[in-house]
């Protein structure tokens, strides 16, 4: 019995032992931060839970570096029982939505937001954050963020360099074409439906070529000014409208 006693009364001074004092991970303080720096704090602070990341305007968040942290939960010093939640956005001064710091890894990271660009100006790669995101999609062709592109900025003039991947004729019409544009290995599909090549063709559009340019054909470079007209999840083509249409190679 005696050694019975001795038995139990180890098992409970190790238990004891085991359920010591613990000294909580507490959540850092970075309000303020660009998210990939505010990711790096929590990690180093002991987290091991995923971070949460509410906000990232039409497109989500693409690069880290390019959204600051507005938010966070738990508050600073706060113990962490679970996975953080950061809120994002372009700048935290005031609510405003502008530009952050450019990240070296973004080829196409833009100089401001598209609520900064005037309502007139074209939206372009270094001028709008979701169309550069739109640009640099690697699963861009067809998924929800494209239609949502085409909705939110639906007759929103673009700008922006691509090139002929198809040109069929528009039906029995042999002026009349329907031309597929790509922009590279990444981004949506870009389609003029029933366009002309030269003023004056029955067609629905024209490409608006300037005097004396060369006559397009497949595989073609073009630099293109064109307005967003919808989304056709079915084709997996996102319809554009020419404004103007320059054959560069």
């Amino acid at each position: 019995m005696r050694a019975l006693r001795w038995a139990v009364a180890l098992v409970f001074v190790l238990g004891l032992a085991a359920c010591g004092p613990h000294k909580d991970v507490v959540m850092p303080d970075v309000t303020g931060q660009r998210l990939d720096v505010a990711k790096n704090s929590i990690k180093q602070a002991g987290v091991e839970d995923k971070v949460k990341v509410v906000g990232g305007g039409l497109l989500g968040v693409i690069v880290d570096a390019d959204w600051e942290v507005c938010d966070q939960s738990p508050a600073p010093g706060q113990a962490v029982s679970g996975a953080p939640q950061l809120t994002v956005g372009r700048s935290c001064d005031n609510g405003a939505t502008a530009s952050a710091s450019p990240s070296a890894s973004d080829a196409q990271s833009a100089e401001s937001s598209p609520a900064a660009s005037t309502s007139d100006a074209p939206l372009t790669a270094k001028n709008s954050k979701d169309f550069a995101a739109l640009l640099a999609d690697p699963d861009g062709d067809c998924d929800n963020r494209v239609d949502e592109f085409a909705k939110e900025y639906s007759d929103r003039t673009v700008e922006f360099d691509g090139s002929i991947a198809s040109m069929v004729n528009h039906g029995s019409d042999k002026t009349v074409w329907d031309i597929l544009v790509h922009t590279g290995k990444a981004g949506p599909n870009f389609e003029f439906a029933g366009v002309s090549i030269f003023p004056g063709d029955n067609a629905s559009g024209e490409l608006n070529l300037p005097a004396n340019s060369a006559t397009p054909t497949q595989g073609d470079e073009l630099h293109i000014v064109a307005k967003v007209d919808h989304f056709n999840a079915t084709q997996c083509l996102l319809f554009l409208t020419p404004v103007s249409t320059t054959v560069t190679k």
